[in-house]
């Protein structure tokens, strides 16, 4: 019997235009299976009780891991880094990523990218570091990363409060939590990968402004990234030049990953 299920959710308004459905919500969760249960429960709270809707498709799928399968790793360190105009936010993004060897053309277009989304997509955007073209060629559906977790659901917690006290950030209600907790654990999967540079992102949730740059083995937390009320947001991946898309891409959507326990202390 496996010791582990990867368990997602994918949310969706009716398919009035034949494409699968506007995008309402999604969750990933990989878990014990004494906690499959509650995790399916969440999933259902979730799904129905979105900002950008009511869903008309529920899609659940359960797979079982082999846990030997599962490769765990540390999560990003974290910062937090607030500004009082939008343009600002998104400035020190590029910054960010500069700094960290992406370069300015690159951070842009990404930037851009993002911005000019006529709605949310599914996954990420893979974008080139250097160059700043566009990867994956995916369109719309983007790369998906999937089957992730943290180990232990009340050590992750602790980790994640310790670093709100240490930066001072306060005022996130429990779903803005859940957010950050969720974009670290992706922003962690993703960083892991082979060829990987760095990480541009902010939240579809029309009330969540927040938004982050991960590079340098940091996730940057940055406010504002958009204007309240927006209901766009994305993600770019970005890779060095000659890094092995494939592998990548493969690493990302399909291995399992947990942020471990033992590298979970105080933040």
């Amino acid at each position: 019997m496996a010791d582990w299920f990867s368990v997602r959710m994918r949310a969706t308004e009716e398919d009035i235009l034949g494409d699968g459905g506007r995008h309402i919500s999604g969750c990933e969760r990989l878990v014990t299976e004494d906690r499959v249960h509650a995790v399916l429960e969440q999933m259902w709270r979730r799904a129905k009780s979105h900002e950008h809707g009511n869903a008309h498709a529920i899609n659940i799928r359960i797979d079982a891991i082999d846990s030997a399968s599962i490769r765990r790793i540390p999560p990003l360190a974290i910062e937090s880094l607030a500004y009082a105009t939008v343009k600002e936010g998104r400035a020190a993004s590029c910054a960010l990523l500069e700094r960290h060897g992406i370069s300015k053309t690159a951070a842009q277009r990404a930037l851009a990218a993002i911005a000019t989304l006529p709605r949310s997509m599914r996954g990420a955007m893979v974008v080139d570091a250097i160059s700043g073209e566009r990867l994956d060629g995916l369109g719309e559906r983007g790369v998906r990363l999937s089957r992730m977790d943290c180990e232990n659901e009340e050590n992750f917690t602790k980790f994640l409060q310790n670093a709100m006290l240490r930066l001072a950030i306060g005022g996130d209600t429990p779903r803005a939590m859940a957010k950050f907790r969720e974009a670290l654990v992706l922003a962690s999967k993703a960083a892991a990968a082979p060829g990987y540079a760095g990480e541009l992102c902010w939240s579809d949730d029309p009330n969540y402004s927040t938004g982050y740059v991960a590079c340098g083995k940091t996730y940057h937390r940055i406010s504002p990234m958009k204007e309240p009320g927006n209901p766009i947001g994305g993600r770019v991946l970005f890779v060095r030049p000659g890094a092995p898309l494939a592998e990548i891409i493969d690493y990302w959507q399909r291995q399992p990953v947990l942020v471990a326990d033992e590298f979970c202390g105080p933040s």
